[in-house]
């Protein structure tokens, strides 16, 4: 018997269900990591500053509540913390036993800037903000 957890969910959720080949299993498993990351940004304020604070470096995060949490958004990442304004955003690529794609995924190429995630981080709505500058 299951007890009431976030592995029950994944257990017996379509993220486990789906995939029979390894790609598209590990697909499902970064899949739901990043849900329950994003389910626990989304409703509980005091992780959401924490995590602004500690994992994307800002020194308050007394605006926690100012910033939206997206999910999948092409040529950019998994998870991403958006301002509402517009003004600041980080973009997360979850890997759960899988290697950074080089070409698209890797900020030390150049490529990233110009047409892999980079490129994509650049085209979102806060782009005149940002400052990503290819190493």
């Amino acid at each position: 018997m299951l007890k009431p957890s976030l592995y029950a969910l994944y257990k017996q959720g379509r993220f486990r269900r789906s995939g029979s080949e390894q790609k598209e299993a590990q697909e499902q498993k970064e899949r739901f990591a990043v849900a329950m990351l994003a389910f626990v940004l989304e409703h509980d304020l005091e992780f959401r500053k924490d995590f602004l604070e500690q994992v994307c470096e800002r020194t308050h995060a007394d605006d926690a509540k100012d910033f939206r949490v997206e999910l999948e958004i092409p040529n950019c990442g998994d998870l991403v913390l958006r301002k509402r304004d517009n003004s600041e955003g980080c973009a997360f690529e979850i890997k759960v036993g899988a290697p950074v794609q080089d070409w698209n995924q890797n900020p030390r190429k150049r490529r990233f800037f110009t047409s892999g995630y980079g490129y994509g981080i650049r085209q979102q709505l806060w782009e005149e903000h940002l400052h990503l500058t290819p190493k």
